[in-house]
């Protein structure tokens, strides 16, 4: 009979102690900032829905003229849109293969996820696929989502280009 009203006693306060900690939450101090263990639901995706986004390599082609020295020009081009003499052009993949590999798959994997920090995104999942570079990102659904999605599919060139020959430090 004790041992029954105990374990129902306990029971009670279990359960009145997860409620709490459901609730209030569980903070910790870090230095000189309070922060909450458990900040959220965690199950927001399975509650408001998930957009899938898939970020895949291009395989498209770019035309690039070479100049009589084997350079890469922007100006190869007569007025009428024809070659000059001893210019000649090809079509190039813009991701070339000796690029696709999986240790630049992991480097786009980490940059989308630091995007996602860097935007404040707490619930989110990237996956990476190794043959072909396919990266697949869910958000949960919320009023922020196309925010967050237009801002992952922006890209960065950087290029260094000679003031007067006008050919980029990559093609020399």
């Amino acid at each position: 009979m004790k041992k029954s009203i105990i374990l129902k006693l306990l029971i009670i306060l279990i359960i009145i102690a997860i409620c709490l900690i459901s609730f209030i939450g569980i903070y910790k101090k870090d230095k000189t900032e309070i922060s909450n263990l458990i900040p959220e639901y965690m199950l927001a995706m399975d509650l408001a829905g998930v957009r899938e986004v898939q970020l895949a390599v291009s395989e498209d082609t770019k035309e690039v003229i070479y100049d009589n020295d084997g350079h890469v020009t922007t100006d190869g081009l007569d007025d009428n849109g024809n070659l000059k003499e001893g210019y000649t052009k090809e079509n190039e993949k813009i991701n070339k293969d000796e690029i696709l590999t999986t240790e630049n798959y992991d480097i786009a994997k980490r940059i989308i996820e630091k995007r996602l920090k860097a935007l404040s995104v707490t619930n989110y999942q990237v996956r990476k696929n190794s043959e072909n570079g396919e990266i697949t990102v869910l958000l949960s659904e919320d009023e922020n989502t196309d925010n967050v999605v237009a801002n992952l599919a922006y890209k960065g060139k950087f290029e260094i280009t000679d003031s007067e020959t006008r050919r980029s430090a990559n093609n020399k």
